[in-house]
């Protein structure tokens, strides 16, 4: 007996550094912070007016999201996933016409300047290529910087497979929400775009459902919460209470197809689709049991584990080539125990979690066309999201029996039928309905009655910039 006992101490103490060693650094969702970038895509305007004169604009446009690391665990990183729509350039060659301030007709036509990765509060810019958009799949996007960097370290993906025991557990969406750079009153790049750790926002919510890819809208996998899920917030991570990835944060619904207000209906495509693109294009990343892309665990995990067990293996002969140690000290028979002691489950963090969202999986909320949503910027409808009908169109006004978008009827600047919102052969459009102070896209007023394309991330004020909406 008093040689078995060290074996066994012996054998629990390899077991515990091997389980220890397979095991990845996974503690607190606040750690994922150290993985999460804000991504940044720039358009250059040249604005060509009917005299024949041009102005350029350097970097005029631009639209936000985040993104976050992934790698083998030590490495400096150099991919990152994010959402297609934040990095697509879907502006590129296309052009639109207008009326300045000095009420000179333009047309303007868009040239993409860059795509970047900003991580501190100076505004530094690296540089970054598209590895993939995923065409036709689940919107992700893989992003590649030409130059590895040790300033943010990869973070560690937590795939499932049984999505029912994660409901109603705590989840955190972490990124940059371009509703907090919209508050700022300055025109300093460096103050607009400090992507330091500071800056960047948390929110909390929980994990309500899991919808089928062979059902939701535009493919793949989708996570339901009711974590907000903010413009500039898509393509950050969806992290558990450890910091593992659950998903990658893409966006809310705010009114179903019957024009109905809703809430707490925020969507994140599944870490299980991000892995299969990864694994696609031979990227590593981490996850929870330490696979790197695809294989359980690496060489040097498998040369730890065969010396282990050589020990162990060595141990045990040493015991059984010496009978002696077989023998039992006395004849008395040592009891085994039938009543082991009862541990009590951990408490969740944070104490009670909200019910589960209901979710009915022959309807899927739909988002707008090319997951198209107009955002509220400014005004009573600020941070609430719209999604837009391909095969209709939004309203917008006061008047609750003609639109779909209603203000309060004391807004000021507002009109009872204010504009309108459409898609035409695929293509965003707006139209001012003849309204009372006019509608603004990119401070340019509209013509009355008049339709132009409407692109992504620029402002659209109704009668004023204080009722402001961008479609993303």
């Amino acid at each position: 007996m008093k040689r078995i006992i060290p074996l066994l101490m012996c054998i629990m103490i390899l077991l515990s550094s091997v389980s220890q060693i397979l095991a990845d650094s996974y503690g607190n969702y606040k750690d994922m912070t150290n993985s999460v970038v804000r991504v940044v895509v720039f358009w250059d305007v040249t604005l060509k007016y009917k005299d024949g004169t041009t102005r350029n604009c350097r970097e005029c446009t631009w639209a936000t999201g985040s993104g976050f690391a992934v790698g083998k665990k030590g490495d400096d990183v150099t991919y990152f996933v994010t959402n297609r729509h934040v990095v697509e350039d879907d502006l590129t060659g296309t052009s639109e016409t207008g009326i300045d301030d000095n009420l000179r007709t333009y047309t303007a036509t868009y040239k993409l300047a860059g795509r970047y990765i900003m991580l501190d509060d100076k505004g530094t810019r690296y540089p970054i290529e598209v590895v993939t958009e995923n065409k036709g799949g689940p919107d992700l996007a893989i992003i590649k910087l030409k130059k590895p960097i040790d300033l943010k370290i990869s973070s560690v993906l937590n795939p499932f497979d049984d999505a029912t025991k994660l409901k109603g557990t705590r989840v955190w969406s972490i990124g940059y929400p371009g509703a907090q750079d919209e508050i700022l009153d300055t025109n300093d790049e460096q103050e607009r775009f400090n992507s330091s750790v500071d800056r960047m926002s948390v929110g909390s919510g929980v994990f309500s459902a899991v919808i089928d890819g062979s059902v939701a809208y535009g493919g793949g996998t989708l996570i339901q919460t009711d974590v907000t899920i903010n413009h500039g917030n898509s393509g950050g991570p969806l992290v558990d209470e450890k910091g593992g990835v659950l998903g990658v944060c893409t966006y809310g619904v705010t009114v179903d197809k019957q024009g109905n207000y809703i809430q707490g209906m925020n969507f994140a495509v599944s870490i299980n689709e991000v892995t299969k693109l990864l694994d696609k294009h031979k990227i590593p990343y981490r996850t929870v049991n330490n696979k790197i892309a695809g294989i359980p665990i690496s060489v040097n995990m498998i040369i730890i584990l065969l010396v282990a067990a050589g020990v162990v293996s060595i141990l045990v002969l040493v015991f059984l080539k010496n009978p002696s140690a077989q023998q039992p000290e006395n004849n008395l028979q040592q009891q085994p125990d039938n009543n082991p002691p009862v541990v009590n489950p951990p408490e969740p963090p944070g104490g009670d979690l909200p019910p589960t969202l209901p979710f009915n999986p022959s309807a899927p909320p739909q988002p707008s066309a090319s997951d198209r949503f107009l955002l509220g910027i400014y005004g009573p409808l600020a941070d609430q999201r719209f999604g837009v009908n391909p095969n209709g169109r939004i309203v917008i006004g006061r008047d609750p029996e003609r639109c779909n978008i209603v203000f309060p009827p004391s807004t000021p600047g507002v009109s009872r039928v204010h504009c309108e919102i459409f898609f035409e052969n695929g293509k965003s459009m707006i139209r001012d309905l003849n309204s009372s102070n006019g509608t603004y896209v990119n401070g340019v007023k509209l013509e009355p009655n008049t339709a132009v394309r409407l692109h992504r991330a620029l402002p659209i004020d109704i009668g004023s910039d204080k009722n402001r909406f961008a479609l993303q």
